[in-house]
């Protein structure tokens, strides 16, 4: 996965010469590894106005390069899966002094709340940046999201979708959830300029001539229905020799995924390129971005390849609903359905003026909806109104940060 490596976003003048006090945040995860929360909170930690500070603290381990660029833009603190990590966290809150303290993901969700109780000056923030596994929480566990949530300021969720599933699974009150999309920075992740650009972007990736490349990006987890996406490869390379699939990402099943290849007989039309620095080099350079996830909250590389132009097609799950207008920005098919998924991509693969017209409405829709400045400022509001406000926020801020747009 693509470790981020952007030019500073500048805030807006009036945020540059705020006279109020900084409003000091204290992120806390379990672990700090390439996904799309982890790059998320490096984002924001990169591209945070001068009216807010920050500190880290990871509560086991993480990717040494994440935790560096962490460590280059706010004091982080790593706990290597301490077994009474919610103290350490306590103290390291009390010796901080934030404002508010955020919890991303599940797993630091009650470490966070058992560190910050009874800190009056402190509020809390839990997120919820989606699922990581097929299987549903235990009931104990729901039980205890449910908990930590009750006994936070707000939860935060990166769609509405995702929201929902808050409430109808887990019993989370929904007048508490605020919904803050992902941002991507459409300096950074643009579309390519020419048609001969594009060509010379593929003989720099050693890309053989007359190949047409599709690509996913994507942790490799059976969440990401990535085996849907081999059965289906099957049938494309059938129909198109010229088509090549690229996957891009790491996990636990690059064996049996490597081995499914193998069976299927599409292993020399697919390429298993782990973890890469270049991503958005790789999208300007394919032709077509494919995402066969059962499940999404809100995907980063699903934005990734609208900002760079390239037309998506994406399974009809969660948040990817909220982002593509089918037939206009992309495509939705049903999850865990290779025949579609390989009639899509065939049907797309055809009609390069198609792709063309709905690579440009999706950069577009990016500029519109989910830009890095409309982000970066959400979360700054999210932040000072918790910070400000007395008693229990969540809707309220919403409004909120609704009615400043």
């Amino acid at each position: 996965m693509l470790i981020d490596t952007m030019p500073s976003y500048t805030p807006p003048i009036e945020d540059r010469r705020s006279p109020l006090e900084p409003v000091r945040v204290l992120h806390v995860a379990a672990s700090l590894f390439a996904g799309g929360m982890e790059r998320s909170l490096v984002r924001l930690l990169k591209h945070t106005p001068e009216s807010m500070a920050h500190d880290v603290c990871i509560l086991k381990d993480g990717d040494e390069s994440l935790i560096d660029q962490c460590r280059g833009h706010a004091s982080t603190h790593i706990l290597h899966g301490s077994r009474w990590a919610w103290r350490k966290l306590r103290r390291i809150s009390r010796s901080t002094c934030p404002k508010v303290v955020h919890a991303r993901g599940t797993s630091a969700w009650v470490d966070a709340v058992l560190a910050t109780r009874g800190l009056a000056d402190t509020r809390l923030i839990l997120s919820f940046h989606g699922r990581t596994h097929i299987e549903p929480v235990s009931s104990r566990r729901r039980w205890l999201n449910r908990l930590a949530a009750n006994r936070a300021d707000a939860v935060v969720a990166v769609s509405e979708d995702a929201a929902d599933m808050l409430h109808r699974e887990w019993s989370i009150d929904r007048e508490k959830v605020c919904v803050i999309p992902n941002g991507i920075d459409p300096v950074y992740y643009y579309p390519v300029e020419s048609h001969q650009d594009k060509e010379q972007l593929r003989r720099e990736l050693g890309l053989d001539e007359g190949t047409v490349p599709v690509l996913c990006v994507a942790n490799l987890l059976p969440i990401k229905g990535l085996d849907v996406l081999l059965a289906a490869w099957r049938k494309v390379c059938l129909a198109d020799r010229s088509a090549i699939l690229l996957i891009v990402g790491e996990g636990p099943l690059d064996k049996s995924l490597c081995i499914q290849a193998e069976q299927l007989r599409c292993a020399s039309r697919v390429r298993f390129l782990g973890r890469r620095e270049d991503v958005p080099a790789l999208l300007r350079a394919a032709e077509l971005f494919v995402l066969p996830s059962r499940y999404e909250g809100s995907s980063n590389a699903l934005l990734e390849a609208m900002a760079c132009g390239l037309p998506v097609i994406a399974t009809d799950v969660g948040g990817n609903r909220e982002v593509l207008d089918p037939n206009r920005t992309g495509w939705l098919v049903p999850a865990d359905d290779a025949g579609r998924l390989a009639e899509m991509i065939l049907n797309t693969l055809l009609a390069s003026a198609v792709r063309q017209r709905v690579g440009t409405a999706a950069r577009e829709e990016i500029l519109r909806r989910f830009s890095l400045k409309q982000w970066i400022e959400r979360y700054h509001r999210l932040y000072r109104s918790v910070a400000e406000r007395k008693g229990t926020v969540g809707h309220g801020i919403m409004e909120e940060l609704v009615c400043a747009e």
